[in-house]
């Protein structure tokens, strides 16, 4: 039987009563974002809980106390040889100018989702990384997962921080509980010097957050299932992988594709509205797309936040005052396109690096796609352009609009696990960069909603897109309900 489900504000009044009707035995405070932790810190210190012998499940309101507060946070991770971001108060010029030189737009912003269980099992689920260097909100930034930039040594020592900063977090709980508590899931953002390994800690959040769902998605890891056993006292071991069902939920989620989120903003519908990003986050939604290059990732979400158009091409604001170089310099919400606009034009990664501060990697990538397309535009036609160039257009992400435009003329595995378990839960992509279909053909037929188009008949059953099985779906009488990317 379906318990019963109750929707109304997150706000102290309102929840009391919801707890005197429906007198629960306990309350998660950190599956509900930032209004729920604010909701749970008012009603913890009004004392309503102890009123009413409700206990708090997972993460401790002390705890998250503690994390929110910075100067409290920062002597913390001091303890353990960590650094917490400076937030600087200036009250005159001197004051000012000595926080500048302490500035850190510019470095990379990295994010790991952990997740720590009662018997001190510790897994870190996703790494993300984000396109805009530190200045841009996360929510406005364009998203990586798994990170394509940093290097083993960058990687391995971020996660170890990652690690003591979860043990912080129980050490925190230890102390505030008799019992040992369970911390379940718990997101780090860490910024990092692209000219060194130096690194220090933006932000910690124990509980959920909009990153979460993020590397929940990506990996098909069910990051909110599974901490919401271990507010139960359920250890990671006990906890069958959904996607497996035959291993743990305590593993690491390896990935053989690359994951782009990309936020999506109505600025324009708004006059005088400033377009510019920075810190506040000014986004209205996301889409996510997948691919099994960066390229194809990244052409594939520009069509989704945007069905207008054919992909990532560029286009410089005409109708702006400013500059070409400060539409570079400026962090927008058509800076991408800028910067896609002087690729194509033939201004140099290191060009574009200097006045972006986008990671030289992400840039070459970008400057592939303008190259392809310039070379697909100088051949002109589907003909002179031949199997293997199409091919080479569809695995970057190319899509049939686009090459009808430049010609003058029309499925991987999303696997948690790498292929390293067999998984036997799976939705679907469609690709240009695999070699074979990951289901049969019987199954193919049950994918009704599946269309694929051969343009021209200039690609061989060999060079067709392949479907690739992925995770996330769930299992009917009738098949596999399938979700394509």
């Amino acid at each position: 039987m379906t318990p019963p489900c109750a929707w109304f504000h997150s706000v102290p009044q309102i929840v009391e009563g919801v707890i005197i009707k429906e007198k629960p035995d306990g309350v998660l405070v950190s599956m509900g974002g930032q209004t729920a932790l604010n909701c749970g810190v008012e009603l913890h210190n009004a004392g309503i809980f102890e009123k009413h012998n409700v206990r708090v499940l997972g993460t401790q309101i002390p705890v998250i106390m503690a994390t929110e507060d910075r100067d409290v946070f920062a002597q913390k991770l001091r303890e353990i040889n960590e650094n917490l971001a400076q937030s600087i108060c200036a009250s005159n010029m001197e004051e000012a100018l000595a926080a500048a030189e302490k500035d850190l737009r510019g470095w990379k912003e990295v994010e790991y989702e952990v997740v720590r269980d009662n018997r001190d099992n510790c897994i870190t689920v996703c790494n993300m990384e984000n396109f805009d260097p530190l200045g841009v909100h996360t929510g406005d930034s364009i998203v990586i997962a798994p990170s394509q930039t940093l290097s083993n040594r960058e990687y391995f020592q971020l996660r170890r921080t990652a690690l003591k900063v979860m043990l912080l977090v129980m050490v925190l709980m230890v102390m505030v509980v008799r019992h040992l508590g369970v911390v379940g899931e718990c997101n780090i953002q860490y910024a990092l010097n692209p000219d060194s390994e130096e690194y220090c800690i933006i932000e910690v959040n124990a509980r959920l957050s909009r990153s979460s769902a993020l590397a929940s998605k990506a990996t098909g890891y069910p990051l909110a299932y599974v901490a919401a056993k271990l507010a139960l006292g359920i250890d990671l071991v006990s906890i069958r992988n959904s996607v497996t069902k035959s291993t743990t939920a305590c593993f690491e989620p390896a990935l053989d594709y690359c994951v782009v989120k990309m936020p999506r903003w109505d600025l324009k519908k708004f006059a005088k509205v400033s377009t510019n990003l920075g810190s506040a986050m000014t986004s209205v939604g996301e889409v996510m797309s997948i691919g099994r290059t960066f390229e194809e990732a990244i052409q594939k979400a520009v069509r989704m936040v945007n069905p207008d158009l054919d992909g990532l091409e560029g286009k410089w604001d005409n109708d702006s005052t400013v500059s070409e170089n400060d539409q570079l310099k400026i962090p927008t919400d058509s800076r991408l396109y800028a910067v896609m606009a002087a690729l194509e034009e033939g201004r140099t990664v290191d060009d574009v690096h200097n006045l972006t501060r986008i990671d030289r990697f992400f840039l070459s990538k970008l400057k592939n796609i303008a190259t392809m397309k310039k070379v697909a535009m100088s051949t002109g036609t589907l003909e002179g352009f031949g199997r293997q160039g199409l091919l080479a257009l569809k695995t970057s992400g190319f899509s049939d609009r686009q090459i009808a435009r430049y010609t003058s003329t029309s499925e991987h595995q999303v696997d948690t696990l790498a292929a390293e378990f067999p998984a036997s839960t799976n939705y679907l992509y469609m690709t240009y960069g695999g070699n074979e279909h990951d289901i049969e053909k019987e199954e193919m037929v049950r994918l009704s909603s599946i269309v694929c188009i051969d343009r021209a008949n200039l690609l061989t059953n060999d060079e067709s897109p392949v479907l690739k099985r992925g995770i996330l779906s769930t299992n009917t009488e009738d098949g596999i309900h399938t979700t394509i990317i």
